[in-house]
């Protein structure tokens, strides 16, 4: 009865259908899975074949070897779109511009870092009331050039096809090159004076400036203020201050208290310019001491102390390598109580070797004399040996040698006349033998001041205590008078 049902049959005949069709896509989707397993076994194949070939034919790599300099990084970069390594110099990211630049090399690194502390050099010059005591700056100015030596040997030994170059340490300020990058003036970079001087009456006056009276505002003393109205010679001012700077702190040279500088609206302001402060001696100079003797002499005992003090003070400038140029009678300096210092360094230079041709004419060495006959020549520290004997000879006699001649002749006399000596033969043997070691034509016989200080005439000074209280009791009777 069902069987011969046509909706039966119409019903059976739809399942099977629907069994066969559901068959054929399973088989179908089992056969799309097959399809990607073996496309995707092949694709790794040829991946597989392709690096081979790249490694097998390296001629189609586009990393071209390249000499690696010192400080050079490098980074190995792979391009998603080719698949070949391609050798590229790791960028650096500058923080003035925002370009990106290599790395200099070595040379190039130790000349910026010079330029560096010029730049910062302005800033601290100009607060120069904040001192730091000189024997610090010594120290550090000595030290850090041999940290800087040791650290150019290790890049030359670590050779081209080292990366990592040490870097150099930073530099001392220096006053004196300050200006040459930026040629800044100095009313610019040094502090106002009537901040920190106050100025009074004239007590000197020389050829381009005045010496004054005054008071150190912020070290509550007396100084002695020297001014300068001199802007277009502004390269030498800045070299008189770096080289007070260098000098300062010892017992036997003047000290220095700062430099400052006095802005004038008007060109007719006085005490306008640079203001040097410095000690204030107040027991004048050794040519004033002179002329309140009798014929102008010293004698041989207070010539033996003046001059043992000054050996002290050249020993010093020989050891900080500057030479003064200038030592004669007026430019060494007495305080109260009978000590000496060496003043005025407007003509030194700093170094072992100098050809410099500035100087007082009749206490000139026949070395500097000859440098202004030829060019290229120099001479050491011994310059100044020849002109504390000259100044020795003046003071013992009461007056200059050759003073009658004319600078022609006086110039031939020292370079190639005879020795000088002293003219009068009642001095004694140990001071003729000083004026003949330090007068001596040829520097390298010359001794230096450390060997003056064991020659005779100086070692056999006999109570100095008492010659210096005679110096003292003398500076008082010429301020009575």
């Amino acid at each position: 009865m069902y069987l011969n049902n046509p909706l039966i049959s119409l019903v059976n005949s739809c399942c099977l259908f629907a069994d066969s069709f559901c068959d054929t896509n399973f088989f179908f989707i089992l056969q799309q899975k097959k399809n990607i397993k073996s496309t995707e076994s092949l694709d790794q194949n040829e991946i597989v074949v392709a690096q081979t070939q790249e490694e097998e034919e390296p001629t189609e790599s586009f990393c071209l070897v390249q000499p690696i300099e010192i400080g050079q990084v490098i980074s190995q970069e792979t391009t998603e779109t080719s698949g070949v390594t391609s050798c590229q110099e790791e960028p650096v990211q500058e923080e003035q511009t925002g370009t990106n630049n290599c790395q200099e090399s070595p040379e190039e690194e130790d000349l910026g870092n010079e330029e560096e502390p010029e730049e910062s050099a302005q800033e601290s010059s100009g607060t120069n009331t904040s001192q730091e005591s000189p024997e610090e700056e010594d120290l550090g100015n000595e030290e850090e050039p041999e940290e800087s030596a040791q650290e150019e040997q290790v890049i030359e030994h670590e050779g081209e096809n080292s990366i990592n170059s040490p870097q150099p340490p930073t530099q001392s300020i220096n006053f004196l090159h300050c200006q040459e990058e930026n040629k800044t003036p100095l009313s610019k970079i040094l502090p106002k004076t009537e901040k920190h001087l106050k100025i009074g009456r004239v007590i000197g006056e020389g050829p381009f400036c005045r010496v004054h009276l005054g008071w150190h505002i912020d070290l509550q003393k007396e100084v002695a203020i020297k001014i300068i109205n001199d802007p277009e010679n502004e390269k030498y001012q800045e070299e008189e201050l770096e080289i007070l700077r260098k000098v300062t702190g010892h017992r036997n040279v003047i000290k220095f208290y700062g430099a400052f500088y006095h802005r004038a609206p008007r060109r007719s302001t006085p005490n306008k310019g640079l203001s040097i402060s410095m000690e204030l001696c107040t027991g004048g100079t050794i040519r004033d001491l002179m002329s309140g003797r009798k014929n102008n002499s010293l004698g041989e005992k207070w010539t033996a102390y003046i001059c043992k003090e000054v050996i002290k003070g050249l020993c010093h400038l020989e050891t900080v390598e500057v030479i003064h140029h200038d030592i004669k009678p007026i430019n060494l300096m007495l305080t109260s109580s009978g000590n000496v210092k060496i003043g005025d360094f407007s003509c030194a230079t700093m170094g072992r070797k100098s050809s410099s041709t500035e100087g007082t004419l009749t206490y000139m060495a026949p070395e500097a004399l000859a440098c202004m006959r030829k060019k290229n020549l120099d001479y050491d520290h011994k310059a100044d040996i020849w002109s504390l004997g000259v100044s020795a000879l003046e003071m013992v006699e009461g007056y200059l040698p050759y003073r009658q001649l004319s600078k022609h002749q006086l110039m031939n006399q020292i370079l190639f006349g005879p020795a000088l000596r002293p003219t009068w033969d009642k001095w004694s043997e140990e001071f003729n033998f000083f004026i003949q070691e330090c007068v001596q034509k040829n520097p390298a016989k010359r001794p230096s001041a450390r060997q003056l200080l064991h020659h005779p005439f100086i070692s056999n000074l006999c109570d100095e205590a008492a010659v210096k209280r005679s110096i003292a009791k003398q500076l008082q009777r010429g301020w009575k008078n």
